[in-house]
């Protein structure tokens, strides 16, 4: 009996001490929209849509990464002020909270290179907006609406955005309860 394929997330983490800044406010807006589901994941930014990789083919998927991104090296990354939005997934109007991303060019070269990474990739993706989750996908439209009337009661408890050093590529999946790292690759 053929196995499922591992789904990998290819992402971006903060160092630590940013990431504990931003598990803070995200546990906050989890406790103020009872939403749940971003803290799931690691606070990170999403480099590429993921892949579906046979299980047997693992390991060397993750390898091959490695190699692909042998050349790219370190650059610094800035969020821009916390966004509140509604998009449309599988037919339903989903609510998000978060932060944009800074497009440099940097960024955009190391997104690129991954596109160019195509080997068990999910889907197209159709356009990259960087950006950091605080919630989404689980936070309903009364929620979402708790969470702006307390952002804009609240302008000192929200972080104005965040700065670090973009040190890493990861590979993700999904554990029992989390997404968990499977490998990361230095820059």
């Amino acid at each position: 009996m053929a196995r499922d394929p591992v789904r990998f997330i290819i992402i971006t983490v903060p160092p630590a001490e940013v990431a504990e800044q931003i598990d803070r406010f995200r546990r906050a807006i989890a406790e103020i929209g009872d939403t749940w589901e971003a803290l799931t994941y690691p606070p990170h930014v999403t480099l590429r849509t993921g892949a579906l990789v046979p299980p047997e083919q693992a390991e060397r998927y993750a390898d091959r990464l490695v190699q692909h991104l042998a050349q790219v090296r370190s650059f610094p990354v800035e969020t821009g002020a916390l966004q509140q939005a509604t998009y449309q997934s599988d037919g339903a109007p989903r609510h998000f909270v978060g932060y944009d991303i800074d497009r440099s060019d940097s960024l955009m070269r190391l997104h690129r290179q991954l596109l160019e990474f195509r080997q068990w990739i999910k889907g197209e993706q159709r356009e990259f907006r960087p950006h950091l989750t605080i919630a989404y996908h689980d936070l309903s439209a009364q929620a979402a609406s708790r969470v702006k009337r307390w952002v804009a009661a609240n302008p000192l408890d929200v972080p104005a955005g965040f700065r670090w050093r973009c040190d890493n590529v990861a590979l993700y999946t999904r554990g029992a309860t989390s997404w968990e790292p499977y490998r990361i690759v230095r820059l």
